[in-house]
């Protein structure tokens, strides 16, 4: 899968299928890519907070984040 982290700290995953398939990703006004990389569901995600916190994610459990 190729996970995508857009410049205002969105983050969102794209199965290889569906990215073929979608083509262009969309983003809120006034944001964009800030960075994409392949990935696999077992990778485990480090995502830092503005509050001095970091949070330990697996990318399959990603769509249960709220």
């Amino acid at each position: 899968m190729t996970l995508f982290v857009s410049k205002e700290g969105y983050f969102k995953k794209i199965t290889p299928l569906s990215l073929r398939m979608g083509g262009e990703q969309k983003y809120k006004e006034n944001d964009g890519l800030r960075r994409s990389f392949e990935a696999t569901n077992c990778s485990e995600l480090l995502v830092f907070t503005d509050k001095q916190q970091c949070y330990k994610v697996r990318a399959a459990d990603s769509n249960k984040v709220a």
